[in-house]
């Protein structure tokens, strides 16, 4: 299943090619850093899981397709298994309630999503909706018909104030500020240009010859 969904995303001519930025991901590094929609933190949470942001508010299918968001975040899944930490204790991901709409709820984003979580070889923990409406769950249960009930129950929705958000996450969820995005009240700051050289400089290194 996981080449399956590789050649839907990349196609015949990149999908047997090495998951990497000049591979399988070449020509995407300056859409990635243009529209960052899902991004991993440089950190952990204190359980040791990654840890993903959505930022629905950049989402632009028009300017940046699904698919190209998808090739994105499948790469980053599996530069983050490269810690056998993270392959052990999975990820979880984290989005930001008040900047999410209904375009979210797009089909083929939504099946896509689904076949992405079905095939990474690591479990997703939770998702936490942060500063949501009371009113965004419900229109959400959608949801349950494209993730499946073991998604739907880890499905975690967060309201009221920054401080009381910030405090329920450090007491229950293993996400002190030092491990949440500024976005959201978090002392961590998103750069995906950093990633993108960090990840270009390992590359580079492990593509020279001993």
């Amino acid at each position: 299943r996981y080449w399956e969904f590789r050649m839907v995303l990349f196609g015949p001519e990149r999908c047997f090619l090495p998951m990497t930025l000049t591979g399988a991901m070449q020509g995407e590094i300056a859409n990635m850093i243009m529209w960052p929609v899902r991004q991993f933190l440089p950190v952990k949470d204190t359980a040791g899981r990654a840890i993903l942001v959505f930022r629905p508010e950049l989402c632009n299918d028009d300017k940046y397709n699904v698919e190209q968001q998808m090739m994105a975040l499948l790469y980053q899944i599996e530069a983050a298994i490269e810690d056998p930490e993270v392959r052990h204790k999975g990820i979880i991901f984290i989005s930001h309630g008040k900047d999410m709409g209904l375009n979210i709820l797009k089909t083929k984003t939504l099946f896509l999503l689904r076949n992405l979580i079905n095939v990474i070889p690591v479990h997703v923990r939770a998702v936490h909706t942060i500063y949501s409406s009371k009113l965004l769950p419900k229109v959400l249960e959608v949801l349950k018909y494209f993730v499946g009930a073991e998604m739907r129950w880890r499905h975690v929705w967060h309201y009221g104030s920054e401080e009381k958000v910030l405090q329920d996450l450090e007491n229950h969820y293993c996400l002190p500020r030092r491990c949440l995005p500024t976005e959201v009240g978090g002392d961590v700051v998103l750069d995906m240009g950093a990633f993108i050289a960090n990840r270009l400089e390992l590359e580079m290194r492990r593509a020279q010859p001993y």
